[in-house]
This record gives C-alpha cells, sequence and structure tokens, in this order.
C-alpha cells in the first residue's frame, strides 16, 4: 500500500523533525522553533523560538524534548 497524505499544516521555517505524543503533532525547523499542531484540525497551536536549529525532537513522561543542533 502506498502512503499518501491526509493533511498538511504550515509552520514557520523548514522542518527537520516531527514527533506525536500528548494528542499533538510536535515539529521542529532549522530556524530554531517547534510547533504543537492539533491533528484533527491541523491548526498550529503555539510555537516556541529555542535560538537554536532543532536537530531532533522527542515525546515521553509527559514532554517534548528537543535536541538543538549549534
Amino acid at each position: 500500500r502506498t502512503p499518501t497524505i491526509a493533511a498538511t499544516a504550515r509552520v514557520p521555517g523548514r522542518t527537520v523533525s516531527v514527533a506525536y505524543g500528548l494528542g499533538s503533532v510536535w515539529v521542529g525547523t532549522l530556524d530554531g522553533t517547534v510547533s504543537r499542531i492539533d491533528p484533527a484540525t491541523t491548526t498550529v497551536m503555539s510555537t516556541v523560538r529555542l535560538g537554536h536549529p532543532v536537530a531532533a525532537l522527542a515525546v515521553g513522561g509527559g514532554r517534548v524534548w528537543a535536541a538543538l543542533d549549534s
């Protein structure tokens, strides 16, 4: 079966990492932001600026973790 794109959402910057957890999709960018997206509506609920490019995201223990590229 070929995967299909079910929905899209615009986030600021160039996406480099995506994670799912806590009922949201989390997107990290080269611009150093992490955005929280509601998967039901594809609405960007909030965006946090971290100051460094995001290398990877993980969700666990009730938190979102970002590895930053210096």
